[in-house]
């Protein structure tokens, strides 16, 4: 009991350390953005999408644990990757570094979709170890008691 508290209690504070980051990552993801003619207005969706990914990169991680390694090493490397874009986008902002405004606007262009495909291959990746576990609970226990949400008569 008290070791699921202490983990229940770590990983509270390690979803508020990732809001504290995520809030003081936010505008220079946004001025980074807006450097890469963003639209303005809109630039602010950048830096909220990329903190939904790391959350789902962020949760992804402890819930392939159990996974095979090289899906664990996947989603880790997932992890690492967004975790180093947000540090490299802090770190060049706090020093006043300027990009090349034609590359820029390449990556402004390409990142919503860059975003969508990565979290979408986190997702397969979840769902692929899920239905992995449920084929192996099948495997270990002929009744089907219990997994359908229905009798099977028709």
């Amino acid at each position: 009991m008290l070791r699921r508290l202490a983990v229940g209690l770590a990983g509270a504070a390690l979803a508020m350390l990732a809001g504290a980051a995520c809030a003081l990552s936010f505008e220079d993801l946004r001025t980074l953005a807006v450097s890469g003619r963003a639209e303005p207005r809109l630039a602010y969706l950048y830096p909220a999408a990329f903190d939904i990914l790391l959350v789902v990169a962020l949760v992804s991680v402890p819930l392939l644990r159990g996974a095979r390694l090289l899906v664990r090493v996947q989603a880790g490397f997932v992890l690492l990757v967004l975790l180093a874009s947000a540090a490299a986008a802090n770190a060049s902002t706090a020093m006043g570094v300027s990009f090349d405004p034609e590359a820029a606007a390449l990556v402004v262009a390409l990142l919503p979709w860059v975003m969508l495909t990565v979290g979408l291959w986190l997702l397969l990746l979840l769902l692929k170890h899920v239905r992995t576990n449920r084929a192996d609970l099948d495997l270990d226990d002929d009744s089907d008691e219990g997994l359908l949400p229905f009798d099977g008569e028709p």
